[in-house]
């Protein structure tokens, strides 16, 4: 899913239209409720984060330099909300899992417990990588962006996106290599998620 977010719309919203800040919310919110679930891991509700990520934009839009930069500033926005909430996450861990969503009334129980196990065993993996790699790999093989895009939204350059992707992947592969995973296919584990 790719954010469309015309320049003119941003400018309406930082001067005050508040139908052109609502547009941008109800364009923005199933991206970033994706991107705060993804990254968030296991221990960070995807919703709180993203209700939190738009009051940031909601305060601050008129703050934005460059309208034409607004998915990459909005990433940014929700990359450090993302990290406050797994720095909170830490100690919740000792609780227990969270569930991550219902059982499926669409497969077969069985269909279903398997599809679980291996969405739980993706999380886990995911939850390991380094945030610099993990937002990588969701962004590339999760989301399906392309490098250029992934080095615009995070503001690095596109040899990094390709070093971390990289070393994401391996370590990826190397965890689900130790979980029995092997091979998890990016598809199947898009799928999971």
């Amino acid at each position: 899913m790719s954010l469309r977010i015309s320049r003119d719309l941003v400018e309406r919203a930082q001067s005050g239209d508040t139908g052109a800040l609502e547009q941008i919310v109800d364009q923005s919110v199933p991206l970033v409720l994706g991107w705060c679930s993804r990254l968030g891991g296991r221990g960070v509700d995807g919703e709180d984060a993203t209700h939190d990520v738009f009051v940031i934009v909601v305060t601050r839009i008129e703050g934005l330099r460059d309208p034409d930069r607004f998915p990459a500033w909005l990433y940014g926005v929700t990359r450090g909300v993302v990290r406050r909430h797994r720095t909170r996450a830490w100690l919740r861990r000792w609780l227990g899992p969270i569930e991550r969503d219902p059982v499926s009334p669409r497969l077969h129980p069985d269909d279903d417990l398997a599809a679980r196990e291996v969405r739980a065993h993706v999380w886990e993996i995911l939850d390991a990588l380094p945030l610099e790699q993990r937002e990588v790999v969701v962004l590339a093989d999760l989301e399906e962006r392309s490098l250029p895009e992934i080095a615009e939204l995070l503001g690095i350059p596109l040899g990094t996106v390709k070093s971390r992707l990289r070393l994401g992947r391996e370590r990826f592969r190397a965890l689900a290599r130790k979980r029995k995973l092997d091979p998890i296919e990016r598809r199947t584990a898009r799928e999971a998620l």
